[in-house]
């Protein structure tokens, strides 16, 4: 709850009520309730967020962008490894945040060749690509 998280100031701007929020559930109380009420499947889901929170605020989502975040982010998995891997693109750029666990995998050349094959795929420049390490709840304004 401490993130940067556009839909939370929006739903304060309307008023929108979080019942469990409010009940003091958090994570872990929701996956027990969702066993007890026989969704197993929900109960025992590991967390994904969902695509578009890797979109800056402001920048139009589509389809077609979050296709590409997802290419990067498998691109990212298979070279270096799992991780908490982040493609994160808005205003004419995109941040690539590595799980800084990983980071010493990534050498000169494997950098250089990541920035041209996003570069490529979003129609940028390598330029406009940069490279980082990966921060929870990182809210590009």
């Amino acid at each position: 709850m401490d993130d940067f998280r556009p839909g939370l100031k929006a739903a304060a701007d309307f008023n929108v009520r979080h019942p469990f929020i409010e009940a003091g559930y958090g994570k872990n109380e929701i996956r027990i309730l969702a066993g007890i009420m026989g969704l197993s499947e929900l109960a025992s889901a590991p967390s994904s967020p969902c695509l578009s929170s890797r979109i800056f605020t402001g920048t139009r989502i589509s389809s077609a962008v979050l296709d590409k975040i997802e290419v990067v982010e498998e691109m990212l998995s298979s070279a270096i490894g799992e991780g908490n891997h982040r493609c994160r693109y808005g205003m004419g750029r995109v941040v690539l945040e590595v799980d800084p666990i990983k980071r010493n995998l990534i050498n000169d050349e494997f950098k250089d060749k990541l920035k041209y094959s996003v570069s490529e795929l979003f129609g940028l420049t390598p330029l406009d690509i940069s490279l980082g390490a990966y921060q929870r709840g990182n809210g590009y304004v």
